[in-house]
């Protein structure tokens, strides 16, 4: 009994330090991956950097072993944004032809897969609201769905706790703790880029958090209030983003104490 509970913790365990290099398993049906082409080659207000560096994080993060081998819709779907989202993302194209043709002329691109290029990219019928809610889905798939590659190792640790021998509960007390500390990490992993704006060097996050970061600064509805009622006034009513503010004195003349005060009060 007690070998067999050793066998069932190893798996179990094994799968959990495995578990980062996980995919998500994850079904998409062809509405939605229709959906997702139609907006790529949108011109749109929010296809920005950051919705598709999401979809490009949520695509790679997808186990395509739930796909049957005969799911042929949808696998070549599925290819096709991928393609497209390496043309926009990492080849730097813009032009709707021209990532067309980046798509077809890809040595795995087949006669089948041009004609779907040509018949799902050509009248691109989506509506704003369409699209805000269909970043909202690939936004929640990314949050959440870690959830799904959890269920199955949980349930193998919960399943060992034997109710009649109180040494399974510390045992298993701290296989739950080293889950819970991997649930946070793989939460972080699988955050969308909007929850995760943490500064990065990596690639796919460097860009998109710089680049959300100029969009907020430019927006002139952000006012940075002071602490200084006189200074406000003057300022009418804060400091404000796409203006330049310059401080003349001499040395000693309180500029950079003027500065320091400001900040901390707005902090």
């Amino acid at each position: 009994m007690k070998n067999e509970q050793a066998i069932k913790k190893s798996t179990a365990m094994r799968n959990l330090k495995e578990l980062r290099l996980s995919k998500l398993e994850i079904r998409m049906d062809l509405t939605t991956l229709d959906m997702i082409i139609a907006f790529l080659y949108k011109e749109s207000v929010l296809r920005t950097r950051k919705a598709l560096s999401n979809i490009y994080k949520l695509f790679k993060s997808i186990d395509i072993n739930v796909y049957k081998e005969q799911e042929l819709d949808l696998l070549n779907r599925i290819w096709i944004i991928e393609k497209t989202l390496d043309a926009r993302l990492k080849e730097g194209l813009v032009d709707n032809n021209i990532i067309r043709q980046y798509c077809k002329d890809l040595k795995d691109c087949d006669g089948y897969k041009e004609g779907l290029i040509d018949a799902l990219t050509g009248n691109n019928k989506i509506t704003y609201d369409e699209s805000k809610y269909l970043l909202s889905q690939i936004d929640d798939r990314l949050r959440f769905g870690y959830a799904i590659t959890l269920r199955r190792i949980v349930k193998e640790l919960l399943e060992l706790i034997d109710e009649d021998d109180i040494r399974s509960y510390k045992a298993i007390s701290e296989d739950l703790y080293q889950i819970a500390t991997s649930i946070i990490n793989i939460k972080r992993n699988c955050n969308s880029i909007d929850s995760d704006q943490t500064f990065s060097l990596q690639e796919d996050i460097f860009q998109t958090v710089i680049d959300a970061s100029l969009e907020k600064l430019r927006n002139r509805n952000r006012i940075f209030v002071t602490g200084l009622k006189y200074l406000n006034v003057f300022l009418a009513p804060g400091y404000m983003s796409k203006r330049l503010y310059t401080y003349l004195a001499f040395p000693g003349g309180g500029k950079s104490l003027m500065l320091l005060e400001a900040a901390l009060d707005i902090r």
